[in-house]
């Protein structure tokens, strides 16, 4: 994604993003998720243009450029007072230099589980609803995903399609990767709540694109899951905006760590470096890892295949109960 990066430079450059037009204030709710009580919930507070949004199958480039465009370059609001509801509980937060808010919760009653509705409000917007992730004790088999090219075709390896793709288009026009979705409700099925299972969604993608992205994994019918998208900001608690291993290790070594009961597959694609983040993973957490996947898009045909790593489209077309293979290693 490191040409994404810095085509959205080139435009700040060119001023493109320029808005001139005066939008209304928003909060943007990212899923929380937790276990035995303790949980994590972020946001931002932005002035939201609410034709960005959205959109349909019948769009063209032009207008899908304008939305994509107006989702990444927005006004965030400084110091705003965030009031969170969950339940009869309440937290209130204020927002960073650069819009975002955290909240590090904790619930009275530690052994509520599966996805709790939450709310958030200020002064000047409306209220929004999201969901708080609490991972069952009793779901064991879990997902982590990464998205582009792993379960929406973006073509990363190839640059001009990559940006066409990811401007030209919006959600509703994105192609899935055929029968993914299917493969990952077949990991989670034996869940003794399956609607409540442990799936992440790891995006290198920058959190402006959040909705994009809910909107995609929607449409296409993925189980529902924790989307985790990258923070960017000119902040010191930013993320890496180009070191995707870094990026992506933090964030698993965090979901291993929360949920210590859960038995993770791996699913990535060998365009960029998943393979080897997946294979450092399984070196340290090889207990924890029950398997891991890999979409062939590479066009090396030296491209390395590593040692307990399977071919993702493979398994899919022959789709086994991994959780079998996983008790008998």
């Amino acid at each position: 994604m490191r040409w994404i990066v810095i085509f959205w430079g080139w435009l700040c450059f060119c001023g493109f993003a320029n808005a001139e037009e005066e939008d209304s204030l928003a909060v943007i709710l990212y899923a929380g998720y937790g276990s035995a009580g303790k949980f994590t919930l972020e946001g931002r507070v932005i002035e939201w243009d609410e034709d960005s949004a959205g959109g349909s199958s019948d769009d063209g480039g032009a207008t899908n450029l304008r939305r994509n465009l107006a989702q990444l370059f927005n006004a965030e609001q400084e110091n705003v007072a965030v009031r969170i509801q969950l339940n009869e509980q309440s937290w209130r937060v204020k927002t960073d230099e650069e819009g975002y808010f955290r909240l590090d919760g904790e619930l009275t009653d530690a052994k509520r589980s599966g996805w709790l509705t939450v709310t958030a409000q200020t002064e000047n917007a409306e209220a929004v609803e999201g969901g708080v992730y609490m991972a069952p004790s009793e779901n064991r088999w879990g997902v982590i995903s990464d998205l582009d090219d792993t379960l929406m075709i973006s073509e990363v390896t190839a640059k001009t399609s990559l940006l066409k793709n990811t401007f030209l288009k919006n959600p509703l026009q994105r192609e899935a990767v055929p029968g993914v979705s299917g493969f990952i409700g077949s990991i989670i099925a034996d869940n003794a709540q399956m609607d409540a299972s442990p799936v992440f969604y790891l995006s290198a993608s920058p959190r402006q694109l959040y909705g994009n992205i809910l909107l995609f994994l929607e449409h296409n019918g993925f189980p529902r899951g924790v989307v985790v998208a990258k923070k960017v900001s000119n902040e010191s608690d930013s993320e890496p905006w180009l070191d995707q291993a870094a990026y992506k290790t933090a964030h698993i070594e965090d979901l291993l760590q929360r949920f210590p009961w859960v038995n993770f597959v791996l699913l990535g694609d060998d365009g960029e470096r998943d393979p080897e983040i997946y294979r450092d993973i399984q070196a340290r957490f090889a207990d924890r890892i029950a398997a891991v996947y890999i979409r062939k898009v590479s066009p090396d045909p030296e491209r390395p295949v590593y040692e307990g790593q399977q071919e993702l489209a493979a398994a899919i077309a022959n789709i086994k109960d991994i959780r079998t293979g996983a008790k008998e290693r």
